[in-house]
């Protein structure tokens, strides 16, 4: 292959292309390098001086510690005499934007054998791990936000979960009862920049009749995004020069303020503010929005619930495990959600067990909300735990279930699927339930047969189907409240939609799968719960 078609052909990939010497010096970058590198030609980029990118450019590894040169793939070649590969952060001081770039070297050789350059291969996978970081900060502020019903100590624990990777600041501001605004949580990885914080706020509060800022987003109930804050919108808000001081000390570059919407009512805002150099993007607005929704949900839960906490607690106990168990080569993730804003107490249920050298995971639904359903749940589920347990037999176990709801009162029926695994194999039973779904190389399909539920009539059995597992494979046990989850239009989520979601977590762990459920569902969703949900993954260990 000639010189000219090697470099059309480096030119037309999507990953950014380099080659320096043993001095760093860059001798070859293609196309995609300059749009990595903010729009500078190629020309530009190689005709710098090696290393000259670098004041432009910061870089940090993966938990955010600065990275020297010498820790870059392509210098390690000349170290090491050999390739390797490794994920950075790389911050455009200039653009205010920060890239997550995957860079691979390998070694280029004369015909002796001697290493005369480096070629680097660095792929954008930015979008890939702002997708990752929100889908671990939202799951992460629910689980924190579903421990308590102390709303305050709930949202300081939010804001300080957005501090570092989202923002360098965040605070949550309400509005109080006599219509003033009361910061209740701020957070900042450093102590003493939260004492200034605090001490701004004592001593400059906030105007509730103010045109910008909290105010605006707690009147129009609009977000606002500020790209970019430069010194002269600090000198025009600030209300003296000791005031603008503070201002400038803090180290305010760009901004996000969300409202706290319940309903057609703003409770308040969640502030969020980056310092030099990086700044907020429209992807961040929407994950900013999606964290504002799980601290509404805190503050209503607290609003609604208190005097009712201690019973809910003590019916809550008996419906769900205290924890998780994956089976022995497994993981395993949980997503539960009970329907409507005013119910804590939920009807689906589920569990992961020993049966003797075995496992048994279900997941089931009983009809019925409230305190009802509650008692019914916590039937079904314990007096599955103890057959199966007692007598290792799963047909036992659905039978007994059976028997116990056939002939009360008002036809309570529970629907439940099962999967004993027993190594590589699953044995799915449904009874009057979803079908589950295992996500391998044919993508994700339905495995199990269908059988009829239980407390609708005595004697009745329940087809076995027995199906291999790859490694890596994902099964996943759901409840009809995920695909009866109303969008747009009163359209509901559905098992089509389900399906090519699924599709798409083929290689994902038992927590991302659950983590890209849940961001599905709270994206589709625009009208209140009207069923319980609950996913039960399980994913045979690489």
């Amino acid at each position: 292959m000639s010189t000219q078609l090697l470099r059309l052909a480096l030119d037309n990939l999507a990953d950014a292309v380099t080659i320096h010497d043993a001095d760093a010096k860059l001798v070859y970058v293609n196309e995609a390098t300059a749009t990595l590198m903010g729009g500078q030609s190629t020309d530009e980029i190689v005709d710098a001086e090696p290393g000259a990118w670098r004041d432009r450019f910061h870089m940090f590894d993966e938990a955010g510690r600065p990275l020297g040169l010498d820790a870059l793939p392509g210098r390690r070649v000349f170290a090491d005499g050999e390739g390797g590969e490794l994920l950075v952060q790389s911050v455009d001081t200039e653009l205010g934007v920060r890239r997550w770039v995957r860079i691979k070297a390998e070694p280029l050789r004369d015909a002796e054998g001697r290493i005369v350059a480096a070629v680097n291969v660095a792929e954008d996978v930015t979008e890939v791990k702002e997708a990752e970081f929100a889908a671990q900060l939202l799951a992460e502020a629910s689980s924190a936000l579903a421990t308590s019903l102390d709303y305050e100590r709930t949202l300081q624990q939010v804001a300080q979960l957005a501090v570092p990777d989202f923002a360098d600041w965040c605070g949550v501001d309400l509005v109080t009862d006599a219509g003033e605004i009361e910061q209740v949580a701020i957070a900042h990885v450093d102590p003493e920049k939260i004492a200034l914080g605090r001490r701004l706020r004592e001593r400059y509060s906030i105007d509730p009749s103010d045109e910008d800022g909290i105010p605006a987003v707690i009147r129009t109930g609009e977000p606002q995004l500020i790209r970019e804050i430069p010194d002269e919108m600090l000198v025009a808000g600030a209300r003296d020069q000791e005031h603008l001081r503070i201002l400038r000390e803090l180290g305010l570059n760009s901004a996000l303020v969300v409202p706290l919407r319940f309903g057609d009512e703003v409770l308040g805002t969640i502030s969020f503010v980056l310092a030099p150099p990086r700044r907020f993007s429209e992807s961040d607005l929407h994950t900013a929005e999606e964290l504002a929704a799980r601290a509404v949900t805190a503050i209503e839960n607290s609003r609604l619930f208190t005097e009712r906490e201690t019973i809910a607690r003590t019916l809550q106990e008996g419906l769900l495990p205290p924890s998780l168990a994956a089976p022995p080569g497994f993981e395993a993730a949980v997503l539960s959600r009970a329907a409507g804003s005013a119910n804590e107490v939920g009807g689906d249920f589920y569990d992961v067990i020993p049966i003797g050298d075995e496992w048994l995971a279900f997941i089931g639904d009983v009809t019925g909300k409230g305190a009802a359903a509650a008692a019914l749940t916590s039937r079904a589920r314990y007096t599955m735990i103890s057959v199966a347990q007692l007598t290792g037999s799963v047909d036992k176990a659905l039978d007994r279930v059976n028997a116990a709801l056939v002939g009360l009162p008002d036809l309570p029926l529970c629907t439940l699927a099962s999967v004993r695994l027993a190594g590589s194999e699953a044995e799915v039973r449904c009874a009057g339930h979803p079908l589950p779904y295992r996500l391998g190389a044919d993508g994700a399909t339905e495995i199990g047969r269908p059988g009829p539920l239980l407390g609708l009539d005595p004697g009745v059995t329940w087809p076995v189907e027995r199906v291999a597992l790859e490694p890596g494979d994902p099964l996943v046990l759901y409840s009809d409240g995920v695909l009866d989850t109303v969008g747009p239009g009163g359209e509901h989520f559905g098992e089509e939609r389900f399906r090519k979601l699924l599709a798409g977590c083929i290689s994902c762990t038992a927590r991302e799968v659950a983590e890209r459920i849940e961001m599905a569902l709270l994206e589709f969703q625009v009208a209140e719960q009207r069923d319980d949900l609950a996913v039960l993954v399980l994913r045979r260990e690489p």
